[in-house]
């Protein structure tokens, strides 16, 4: 009897079904983290594809991300605090705007998923292997969004995601370090 119940419970924790992960556990995760670096590949496509490597830092309410790659652009840094944004190059620094669409640009992708992740309660989630997946719906300026998101079920790490608008793939994001 153990030889057949043991495989099947195996089999169920590793599809997500019966799973007791609460999505409240993550939030309360997210939303203490008082300060996190991350380094993380973009891959944007907005009819052209552009990939990004960025350095991403949280500390003292406000964000920071530093473009490594493309060349190009590389250097250039974000400063996100309470819905505003400026930009740095060379010691300069101007104000600019947020997109319309907040965390759907690779300068605030970074942001975006860990607000949602601090905030917001998932639509749908499930274990798949070792990775919690998350999924995030909702509508911005009559657009639809959705966010899917990969934690490690080990320690909640946030591992990258895919985000969509009208059911289009716009960006993917993987995390190669994760530290708080």
């Amino acid at each position: 009897m153990l030889k057949i119940v043991l495989p099947l419970l195996l089999m169920l924790t590793l599809t997500g079904c019966g799973s007791s992960f609460d999505p409240q556990t993550a939030a309360d995760y997210y939303a203490s983290l008082e300060a996190v670096t991350m380094e993380a590949s973009v891959r944007a496509d907005s009819g052209v594809t552009v990939d990004y490597e960025l350095l991403f830092e949280r500390c003292g309410g406000e964000d920071r991300v530093t473009i490594l790659s493309p060349d190009s652009v590389a250097g250039v840094t974000a400063h996100l605090k309470n819905g505003a944004a400026s930009l740095e190059y060379d010691d300069l620094a101007v104000e600019t705007l947020l997109p319309g669409l907040h965390g759907f640009v690779p300068a605030d992708v970074v942001s975006g998923l860990l607000d949602d992740l601090a905030g917001d309660v998932p639509d749908a989630w499930g274990l798949q292997g070792d990775e919690l997946e998350l999924t995030y719906s909702g509508e911005q300026n009559g657009v639809r969004t959705q966010k899917i998101v990969w934690l490690s079920a080990d320690d909640l790490h946030l591992l990258g995601g895919e985000l969509y608008l009208d059911d289009r793939l716009i960006l993917t994001v993987s995390i190669g370090t994760f530290v708080t």
